[in-house]
């Protein structure tokens, strides 16, 4: 006689994150991993994007690519009721009992949608602009007004945290839950590059929003000034306002032939098997997910001394940081890491443990299951939200 069939209880809760996306970026990439480690017997996953855009587009396909529940509603770049109807159409069908947004238009929206429902809002941030000009400055504003209603906010890192009580967020409504990777595939990219052993592959790596806040300009200047190998190239994923800039700025430079600005990418892990390097020049971050997944993936980092990349990388131990906007520290921290194999595979090293210790996607999911749990008691009471 065979075993009994195992049977699991229906999940008790259903969640729904929801972002507005313009590609897949650190916020996206954070939302996959939460949503693949998330335990299904205890939470039942739905991932919402919103836009019009072919980026906004592409990052639905992925998540339905990876196996998870998705939906995508259609939407301008400005906050619109017709977003705001369809995502309120979609709580009310799927019953959904969290709403957790990602990002200040979808914390907008997440919050007239959910508005009189009896849903538990809550909301990451993960990090603010910096130097992007008053608009976007103005919408992060609006977001967090409306952020301060929700019944969670969790921040990424201790840096926001403060921050966020700073902005006038309650202390018992902040709560931080470390950022995280999802290792196992990096862990692949690691072995690859293990098992070609190649000291150089002559590519360094920058993943992450073409903006000038990001440092790009600083990055374009360190890598036309670095004493690095020849035929050394600068691959740049991503995309944004700084795109036409940066090239500008690499003919200016004499380096427009050796910079390659490959756009958006749904999957880093092939830019990162091929770089000697990972550089985050910004002067503003959260706690950035393109640090762990070079570290997972054994990629050496130099990155911007700022709050939220200090948390996570100590100088020389498992990066190397410099003073943001000094483009000839960055190319000097640059030659260091080409010049100095040991320093290299110190950083290799050490990165690799501090992520598989504190930042896996199974501890990100342990935690946000256990926040989810805790709010069912008070559900209810949301439909009384102002």
């Amino acid at each position: 006689m065979g075993q009994p069939e195992e049977r699991f209880a229906a999940p008790s809760l259903t969640v729904a994150q929801f972002v507005c996306p313009t590609g897949m970026y650190g916020a996206e990439r954070w939302i996959l991993t939460l949503a693949r480690n998330l335990d299904p017997r205890k939470v039942s996953s739905l991932v919402v994007t919103l836009g019009s855009t072919p980026g906004a587009r592409a990052v639905h396909r992925r998540f339905c690519q990876s196996g998870i529940e998705a939906a995508h509603v259609d939407g301008g770049a400005k906050l619109n009721f017709k977003g705001v109807s369809a995502l309120r159409g979609l709580l009310r069908e799927r019953d959904v009992d969290v709403l957790h947004t990602h990002g200040f238009k979808a914390d907008v929206l997440g919050y007239l949608a959910a508005r009189g429902l009896p849903v538990a809002l809550v909301s990451t941030p993960h990090g603010w602009s910096a130097d992007e000009g008053w608009r976007i400055a103005a919408y992060e504003r609006v977001g967090r007004l409306f952020a301060r209603r929700f019944d969670r906010v969790y921040p990424l890192s201790t840096p926001l945290e403060v921050d966020l009580l700073a902005r006038g967020f309650r202390r018992e409504q902040v709560r931080v839950v470390r950022n995280a990777v999802e290792d196992g595939p990096l862990e692949c990219v690691y072995r690859d590059r293990e098992r070609d052993g190649a000291a150089h592959r002559g590519v360094i790596l920058y993943v992450g929003r073409l903006a000038v806040p990001k440092g790009v300009l600083d990055l374009i200047e360190a890598f036309a000034g670095a004493a690095i190998p020849p035929g050394t190239g600068l691959w740049m994923v991503g995309e944004g306002p700084a795109r036409d800039l940066i090239l500008h700025h690499a003919r200016l430079l004499g380096v427009a032939s050796r910079v390659r600005l490959l756009g958006y990418l749904g999957d880093v892990r092939p830019a990162l098997r091929a770089a000697d390097v990972l550089v985050l020049p910004s002067y503003s971050e959260g706690l950035p997910r393109t640090l762990m997944e070079a570290g997972a993936a054994g990629v050496p980092t130099v990155a911007t001394d700022i709050p939220g990349v200090r948390e996570l990388i100590e100088h020389e131990r498992n990066g190397l940081l410099v003073p943001p906007r000094h483009p000839q520290l960055l190319a000097a921290a640059l030659e260091r890491v080409y010049a100095d194999d040991g320093l290299r595979a110190t950083i290799v090293r050490n990165a690799r443990e501090v992520i598989q210790r504190h930042y896996s996607g199974a501890r990100l999911a342990r935690e946000f299951e256990a926040e989810y749990l805790r709010l069912a008691p008070g559900i209810a009471a949301a439909s009384t939200r102002p």
